[in-house]
């Protein structure tokens, strides 16, 4: 799982106005992707490719990088944030990607997977594609280049070719020194969205990036009036060529069944993103926002359609899912595993009646703990990552623990500890998703399928290795009622091993 973002200017911008809007895009998606970060720039006569290990802020925080980017007066930055899923974490295994074709230096940044990685791997070395890392967007590369006449006029040839003949899962940007293309798998599997603000073409991984925005936007007194957030449909291809325009080039016909990544939903989406429009409320091209013309104070403010549904709405509605099937009797108070279990909490709280409390404390400057590598690196940030309110253990001994997911089990059998340690003497643990029982194929870094607990072991003997009291996920069956009428066009394979991008 990681991040995609850009800014491509359609008129000459100040180069200073690009490098702002890349660092906020960079900020508002560093939750997607922490070890590196890669950005692909240009001033329409060359492109570049800058590689650091460690969060946004390593690159933006760079100043001697970032003279030297200034220097080249870009008026395009394309970006891509990186968890290892597909290769080590190495910089040769970071992104953006690229090579040097006859015509000049061509990059790509992804969010996703390739189905079958080796095979993928096996048949470019086939045809004489030279692949030198370990990472899957080489491959999307180089399968672009060689299905194509090796010419920016063609290289939408080469995607379509990739649509029609690569299982994979990828949210995409392809790049040139003057133009850039966007383009999403069939499936839909990643989410995807761009936008025109400022005479700039801006693209994220989630739509909350769009929104930071044109917040700070308007936070700077600009008055942008109506703004649409535009999906890039699955199978789109869309090019943008620097200070010029936009086209559609044919892309490839979206899948009749397509597969959004539900755990996305539950896990690593912002709270504040529409992902997919769920849920299913809406699958159509465009979510629009407004930024009115009225002030309250010193902030704007912005509207937001009526009929959409946003991450923590549906987290809250597992929340209240699961405490109508798992109830936890005699408990005094609910709490959450912070953040992306909060929305769930307070759900569970409030269709039990119960209060809700702030049991347990997030460092900030530990990243999720379940993609680190390693058992024992688990462990420990866990122990760093969270840390007891023990004033309210002194008032209450029975509660209920709400998380998102159990994956390893790593961060919750440590909590369990932690909180029997402070005071708690009953902890009944409720999960807002099913069990996982199969590795993500597309991207989301589950490792094998023997580390996944709930894929060996049943519930009750779960139960006893964390220490809990008592254990409930939220059934299939309820997730999928979360979800709602748009429920077949998400992938639930983590939780069903019904993989649909074979």
């Amino acid at each position: 799982m990681c991040s995609i973002a850009g800014v491509i200017a359609l008129k000459p911008q100040d180069p200073e106005t690009i490098l702002d809007y890349a660092q906020l895009l960079g900020l508002f998606l560093q939750h997607r992707g922490h070890e590196w970060v890669g950005v692909a720039h240009s001033n329409g006569d060359f492109l570049e490719v800058e590689k650091l290990q460690g969060l946004v802020s390593s690159l933006f925080g760079n100043s001697k990088l970032i003279g030297k980017m200034l220097d080249t007066k870009p008026q395009m930055m394309l970006m891509q944030t990186r968890f290892s899923t597909q290769g080590n974490s190495t910089k040769r295994n970071a992104q953006p990607h690229y090579l040097r074709p006859s015509t000049g230096i061509v990059a790509l940044g992804s969010n996703g997977d390739i189905f079958d990685y080796p095979g993928a791997r096996q048949t470019m070395q086939e045809l004489d594609c030279q692949v030198i890392s370990q990472n899957d967007a080489e491959i999307l590369l180089q399968h672009i280049l060689h299905h194509s006449e090796k010419s920016p006029e063609t290289y939408d040839q080469g995607i379509r070719h990739l649509m029609d003949n690569l299982p994979a899962s990828f949210s995409s940007w392809l790049a040139t020194d003057d133009q850039a293309w966007l383009f999403r798998d069939p499936h839909g599997n990643r989410p995807f969205y761009w936008m025109i603000v400022g005479d700039c073409f801006i693209f994220a991984s989630e739509d909350c990036a769009l929104h930071g925005i044109l917040n700070s936007r308007a936070s700077q007194g600009h008055r942008d009036g109506l703004v649409d957030i535009n999906q890039v449909l699955p199978g789109q291809i869309i090019n943008i060529k620097l200070h010029s325009s936009i086209t559609y080039p044919d892309g490839f016909p979206a899948k009749e069944r397509l597969a959004h990544c539900a755990f996305c939903d539950v896990y690593f989406a912002r709270p504040d993103s529409y992902i997919f429009g769920t849920p299913g409320e809406i699958n159509n091209e465009q979510l629009c926002y407004q930024v009115l013309m009225e002030w309250n104070g010193d902030q704007p403010i912005m509207t937001i359609p009526d009929n959409l549904s946003s991450v923590v709405s549906f987290r809250y509605r597992q929340g209240k899912k699961l405490a109508m099937e798992s109830p936890a009797q005699g408990a005094e108070c609910v709490i959450s595993v912070p953040a992306s279990g909060d929305p769930a909490a307070q759900g569970f709280a409030d269709a039990n009646k119960l209060p809700f409390e702030i049991g347990l404390m997030r460092s900030q400057y530990v990243a999720r703990t379940f993609i680190s590598p390693g058992q024992g690196n688990r462990e420990n940030l866990v122990t760093i990552k969270y840390q007891p309110v023990r004033d309210l253990f002194r008032k209450v001994k029975s509660i209920v623990l709400v998380d998102d997911s159990i994956v390893f089990g790593t961060t919750a059998r440590r909590l369990v500890r932690t909180l029997r340690a402070a005071g708690a003497q009953e902890i009944h643990l409720r999960i807002s998703c099913p069990p996982i029982v199969a590795a993500c194929r597309y991207g989301v870094d589950m490792e094998s399928k023997g580390e996944l607990i709930a894929a060996t072991r049943p519930v009750e003997e779960i139960a006893d290795y964390l220490g809990v009291n008592s254990l409930a996920y939220l059934s299939l069956d309820g997730l999928k009622e979360v979800i709602g009428s748009n429920v077949d066009n998400f992938c639930l394979a983590c939780w069903n091993k019904d993989f649909p991008i074979k």
